[in-house]
């Protein structure tokens, strides 16, 4: 934490990203119940409410590797200001047009839009702070992150009773604006190179993005970091259905499953503070795998708690196990993917994050069906386990393969076996 406050201390530009990220970040999560909530009084109908929500919910699924390829070919901060000045707009259409095909149309246009955001601000984020500084802002978004979704809920639910659906859509409307407004006043977008990169090999966006998503496929460390943290969403993500049954379970109804969202959620934040120290790649792979870890001590605590307290811990641990996870694959995917990549990197992961998510509903519910909330949790802590152990094994792999090519270099330049033998114990030093 003095990390992350004496970068918002020492860079401006630093604190005026978080500033408006932060708030713009509330508006997400808030905007996520405005809609539910706006659906149910207009229109009655639990269809309504599904529609509306899965306009929401699924353009990161499908549309986050196109927008990947657009962050990467346009100017970055313009893909961002863009993004917000889209959800005012929708959110602003919203309060005022109660029409049900816009209204589904708009959520769209608010759903799609925060796909596009994601990629450019995290791709964005090397260039408003300094290299040295990147691993303590790259923690602070994912704090900022789950604050969002966490806080923000529980703002839109108030303010809807206070005020209204009307001033509800606008106020979250009011926090896309002045984050458009805030991004203007900073200067991030694509390297020099990247640009130049961009201007000359200009193809389509599609052709764009399947190439990017073939070369991060040939990038054994963000491939891994990508697809294990999607395991994890999957196994982790079953939690959400079941752990109102479970608090029933363990008698303590509505109340405890509130208190369950909250403690994995200031779990996550806890988690993603944690990721400032950074490190070289190495240090950042055990990182991420003791995440792991933790997410499968959480899930195998859960299903064998006896009480509620025992739950609630497991359940923190858990949230704080994912909070690394999540930080530690950005700092990987940030360390190990060139500049000009850096948007189709985190377009690809909003959509596997995303299709995990959507899966591990489905999952759950199926499973749910057949048996206890407490042998969902032990399917996820197993399944936890098995990601770990094979990402644990790859990271090994790309470790002894990176010693042997500095072995092989060393060799080459000494030209002698005992530089050679030198050189390798070095690097495995």
């Amino acid at each position: 934490m003095r990390s992350i406050v004496d970068l918002l201390r020492r860079d401006r530009a630093a604190r005026r990203f978080f500033l408006a990220y932060g708030q713009s970040s509330l508006g997400t999560g808030a905007g996520y119940v405005a809609l539910l909530l706006v659906a149910y009084q207009r229109f009655h109908s639990p269809w309504a409410i599904a529609l509306v929500l899965l306009a929401d919910f699924m353009p990161p699924m499908f549309l986050s590797p196109l927008f990947g390829a657009l962050v990467d070919r346009r100017s970055r901060r313009l893909c961002a200001i863009t993004a917000d000045v889209a959800r005012a707009a929708a959110f602003v259409g919203l309060a005022v047009i109660p029409s049900f095909p816009v209204t589904v149309a708009l959520a769209l246009v608010a759903g799609s839009a925060t796909a596009l955001s994601k990629p450019a601000l995290l791709a964005g984020l090397p260039e408003v702070v300094e290299r040295g500084r990147l691993s303590q802002a790259t923690a602070l978004f994912g704090a900022l992150t789950e604050v969002g979704y966490t806080v923000g809920p529980g703002i839109a639910a108030l303010t809807f009773i206070v005020t209204g659906p009307k001033a509800l859509l606008l106020a979250d409307a009011a926090t896309f604006g002045l984050s458009a407004l805030i991004l203007s006043t900073l200067s991030f977008g694509l390297s020099k190179e990247a640009r130049a990169k961009a201007l000359e090999d200009r193809g389509s966006l599609l052709r764009e993005a399947r190439d990017g998503l073939a070369s991060l496929a040939r990038m054994p460390a963000a491939r891994t970091t990508i697809v294990a943290t999607s395991a994890i969403l999957l196994f982790g993500g079953m939690v959400n259905v079941a752990e109102l049954l479970l608090a029933r379970k363990l008698g303590a109804g509505s109340t405890g499953y509130s208190l369950f969202v909250a403690v994995s959620g200031f779990g996550i934040a806890l988690g993603s503070l944690a990721g400032a120290s950074g490190g070289e790649l190495p240090d950042l792979a055990r990182r991420f795998l003791a995440g792991i870890v933790l997410v499968a001590a959480g899930l195998l605590g859960t299903a064998a708690a006896p009480t509620f307290l025992t739950a609630l811990l497991c359940l923190a641990v858990l949230g704080f196990g994912n909070g690394l996870v999540i930080v530690y694959e950005r700092l990987i995917i940030q360390g190990t993917v060139s500049d000009d990549l850096l948007g189709r990197a985190f377009g690809a992961q909003a959509a596997l994050d995303g299709s995990a998510f959507a899966a591990s509903y489905v999952i759950a519910g199926l499973i749910l069906a057949l048996v206890s909330p407490r042998v969902l949790f032990l399917i996820g802590g197993v399944g936890a386990l098995a990601v770990w152990l094979v990402a644990r094994v790859v990271f090994a792999r790309i470790r002894l393969a990176a010693v042997r090519r500095a072995a092989a270099a060393a060799a080459s330049e000494a030209g002698s076996g005992e530089a050679t033998a030198i050189a390798a114990l070095e690097a495995h030093r």
